[in-house]
C-alpha cells in the first residue's frame, strides 16, 4: 500500500514468541534499502479482519491507497528454498519439517542436480563454435574434388 501509514510494513508471524523476540533483537539498528528498519512486537495475533478482502479476490479498486492489508504470499519454491538453506546452516533442528529434509537429502534428484555440468560463458561457446567451423572448413578442404562429368560430343 501506498497510504503513508502503511508504507513500508512488513508483518511476520512467528510460532513462538521467543523466536519474534529474537528477530527483532537480530533487526535492530539494521538497515534495509538505506531505511533504519525499526522493528516492534505487534499485539495482534490475526490478521484476517486487517487484510483487504477485494484484493484477495482481485478487484480491490482502492488500489495503494487502501487502508486494508494487501497481504502479497510468498511463492512455495522460494519457501522451500529457505527452509531448505535453513536446515543447511542448522543441521541440530529438530523441529517441524526435519524428518522430511532429512528424507529429501537422500532423494535420487537431488543428486542429479548436483552433477550437470556447468553452463558455458559466451566466450566460450564462440570459441567452441569457431573451432567446429575450422574443423568443418579443413574436412572440407581434405575432400578430394570430385570432376565434374564431360559434356558428351
Amino acid at each position: 500500500n501506498v497510504s503513508e501509514h502503511m508504507v513500508g510494513n512488513v508483518y511476520c508471524k512467528y510460532y513462538r514468541e521467543a523466536d519474534a523476540a529474537k528477530a527483532v533483537a537480530g533487526l535492530d539498528n539494521r538497515f534495509y534499502g538505506g531505511q533504519l528498519i525499526q522493528a516492534e512486537h505487534t499485539p495482534v495475533t490475526e490478521f484476517r479482519e486487517a487484510r483487504c478482502r477485494a484484493f484477495h479476490e482481485t478487484r480491490c479498486a482502492r488500489g495503494g491507497l487502501c487502508n486494508f492489508m494487501h497481504v502479497k504470499h510468498v511463492p512455495k519454491a522460494i519457501k522451500r528454498k529457505i527452509v531448505r538453506e535453513m536446515y543447511d546452516a542448522h543441521p541440530e533442528f529438530t523441529g517441524p519439517g526435519a524428518r522430511y529434509h532429512a528424507e529429501r537429502e537422500r532423494s535420487r534428484s537431488r543428486e542429479r542436480k548436483d552433477t550437470q555440468p556447468a553452463r558455458q560463458t559466451d566466450e566460450e561457446r564462440r570459441k567452441m563454435i569457431a573451432q567446429w567451423n575450422l574443423e568443418r572448413a579443413n574436412s572440407l578442404k581434405a575432400q578430394v574434388p570430385i570432376p565434374a562429368p564431360r559434356p558428351l560430343e
